[in-house]
């Protein structure tokens, strides 16, 4: 079959596809100009598929207050890159972010980093590594630091709407894309210093119940 000339939509000039009415103009510009509008379009495409599957995986509306938590843990996981379990003080195969004073009790302070740190996923399997964790931060850091992560449990209930656990999530995106490019095992101040200025970014809590100061 014939394929007949057609009009380049980036230059305007005509031009006849030697193999479909899809082909775009063989000048370079308007090749790569073609390439841009479909990559454009593959990438919306893939969000939208991202978004479908968060709709299928919480029903119905996106909740955000629970994709913001496995973000949060993201991040601490990061932070936390090449340590030990804070529970057994062992090499961890595969990483959870624990919670050192656990989400069911204390949601007040489920989204705060420094409560969230490198678990072993069978050590944060069993509730009776809890005071593991309590105990991991003083060996870690210091009794000061366990002290101050404590005090956290006093921490306000803010409520949220949903469209404010979106653009936390869009917050930690940036956080957990900074650590990935980044990313190098850090030590105890630096662990905790990052654990700071995330959760600073994130600003889900008031300034001071979300920085240790030193």
């Amino acid at each position: 079959m014939k394929l007949t000339t057609r009009k380049c939509k980036y230059c305007l000039e005509r031009y006849t596809p030697k193999y479909s009415t899809t082909e775009p103009c063989p000048k370079y510009e308007c090749r790569l100009k073609h390439l841009e509008a479909n990559t454009a379009k593959i990438n919306k495409a893939n969000k939208a598929t991202a978004r479908n599957e968060l709709i299928q995986e919480y029903g119905g509306k996106v909740d955000y207050s629970k994709v913001l938590q496995k973000l949060v843990q993201e991040i601490a996981r990061l932070i936390d890159y090449d340590q030990l379990c804070l529970a057994r003080n062992k090499p961890i195969k595969k990483v959870d972010g624990g919670h050192v004073y656990s989400r069911g009790g204390n949601a007040n302070m489920s989204y705060n980093l420094h409560n969230i740190f490198a678990q072993g996923a069978q050590s944060n399997h069993w509730q009776s590594d809890d005071h593991l964790m309590k105990e991991g931060l003083k060996r870690e850091f210091s009794e000061d630091y366990y002290n101050f992560v404590t005090s956290l449990k006093m921490t306000p209930i803010s409520k949220y709407s949903n469209d404010d656990y979106e653009l936390f999530c869009k917050k930690s995106r940036v956080a957990i894309k900074e650590l990935k490019a980044d990313l190098k095992k850090n030590n105890k101040q630096e662990r905790i210093e990052l654990r700071n200025k995330y959760n600073l970014l994130l600003s889900v809590y008031q300034h001071d119940k979300c920085v240790f100061i030193f």
